[in-house]
C-alpha cells in the first residue's frame, strides 16, 4: 500500500489541467480505486480546499476563455468551437471538480494537533 498526502496547492493546480484529455487523475484515480494508493489529508487541507473551491473554479474559467481567445488568434476557430462556448468550458470543470471532491471523499482525513 502507498500513502500519498497533498498540499491543497496540488488540487487546485489539478484544475488547470481538467480541460487536458490525459491528466494527472487519469492515473491517481485507478490506483484509489484498486486500493493500491491511498490519500491522507489534513482536516486543514479539506476545509482550505472547501473554502477556495468556487474561486478557483471562477479563476479556471477566466483561464479557459482567455485561452481560447488566444488560440482563436494563431488557429481556425472551427477546430476548438465547442470548446469556446462557457457551458462546455463550465462543464468540463464540473466534471474534473467532481472528480477531485470524490478523491478527497475517499480519503483519509485527520487532524493535525
Amino acid at each position: 500500500m502507498i500513502y500519498l498526502t497533498f498540499d491543497s496547492n496540488i488540487w487546485i493546480y489539478s484544475l488547470d489541467e481538467s480541460w487536458q484529455i490525459e491528466n494527472q487523475l487519469d492515473y491517481l484515480e485507478p490506483w484509489i480505486q484498486n486500493g493500491e494508493v491511498k490519500l491522507l489529508l489534513p482536516k486543514m487541507i479539506i476545509d482550505e480546499w472547501g473554502k477556495h473551491e468556487k474561486e478557483q473554479v471562477e479563476e479556471r474559467e477566466k483561464k479557459l476563455r482567455e485561452f481560447f481567445n488566444m488560440a482563436e488568434e494563431i488557429l481556425p476557430s472551427a477546430f476548438f468551437t465547442e470548446y469556446k462556448e462557457t457551458a462546455t468550458q463550465r462543464k468540463i470543470i464540473e466534471t474534473h471538480l467532481n472528480r477531485l471532491n470524490s478523491l478527497i471523499r475517499l480519503s483519509n482525513i485527520f487532524s493535525v494537533i
